[in-house]
């Protein structure tokens, strides 16, 4: 999609008309996942993101109100991804000045989308802050904490969290990040323990599934929440390609879905992912 593109067209190609009747956070959800599939390997990432900031603050007691607002902002928060180039935002090496700073204009261009959307007025300015830093050294202002809202900068953390995982990195490396981040003057020290705590509360209250699945098909689903392929997930479980193709097909039977994207979706909605 061109680079301005307003959100008029961000609703006709998720064919969601503007006056469509559905709740806002229905709307959030589907413009999050049209969002996420400009790289189908991080389909449902943006879901993972806002079930987890939701957590996280409802854990931390935050009034329901803001735990709304803060999900509906998580979900939109990549939404500027769509002016990007798939090229650009599939780069396998180090991009060079002009395509970093395409990249660096997409909380830019999510605010921009979202002015035509005045029922998301309070989520377009806390999204618009999700790359920024305290010390100003983020994107794509160069905004400073004095006009950092502090949802704003729990949303910060949360993604970052999120993000972490999602990569597979080691929860004592993501501590280590924030703890660096929070002593470079980058993120806030309170949004950092408001995270934490609402986490630690979160998972102590977390519902059980409502399905079970057998540990191989677990362990399949997982890597299909990754975006990997039979090939690879074959090369990681010590399984062959025909075997994990089995299992994606038991995935599907169970789930009643028909593709990778819809089963992880569901896994999600059934508790079967951890959404981290």
């Amino acid at each position: 999609m061109r680079q301005g593109a307003s959100l008029t067209d961000v609703y006709a190609k998720a064919q969601l008309p503007q006056d469509d009747a559905a709740s806002e956070t229905t709307m959030a959800e589907l413009l999050a996942d049209y969002v996420d599939l400009k790289r189908p390997v991080e389909m449902g990432f943006s879901r993972r993101v806002a079930q987890s900031v939701g957590d996280m603050a409802m854990g931390a007691g935050l009034p329901q109100s803001v735990c709304e607002q803060l999900m509906r902002a998580a979900l939109m928060y990549r939404l500027g991804q769509v002016s990007v180039s798939n090229a650009v935002l599939n780069a396998a090496t180090v991009l060079p000045p002009t395509e970093r700073e395409e990249v660096r204009l997409i909380p830019y261009w999510t605010e921009r989308m979202l002015h035509s959307a005045p029922a998301f007025d309070e989520e377009r300015r806390l999204a618009s802050f999700a790359f920024e830093r305290l010390d100003g050294s983020g994107f794509y202002r160069g905004a400073k904490a004095a006009i950092i809202p502090m949802s704003s900068r729990i949303l910060q953390v949360a993604i970052i969290v999120t993000s972490q995982r999602y990569d597979g990195q080691p929860e004592t490396a993501i501590h280590a990040r924030l703890h660096n981040q929070v002593q470079a003057g980058q993120l806030d020290a309170q949004a950092v323990a408001c995270v934490r705590s609402g986490e630690r509360r979160s998972q102590s209250q977390a519902p059980k599934p409502l399905m079970h699945l057998a540990a191989r098909e677990q362990q399949v689903l997982e890597q299909l929440s990754r975006g990997h392929s039979n090939k690879v997930i074959a090369r990681q479980l010590g399984l062959s390609p025909k075997t994990v193709g089995t299992y994606v097909e038991n995935l599907y039977r169970k789930l009643e879905v028909s593709s990778r994207a819809a089963a992880v979706l569901r896994a999600m909605d059934l508790g079967l992912l951890a959404i981290s």
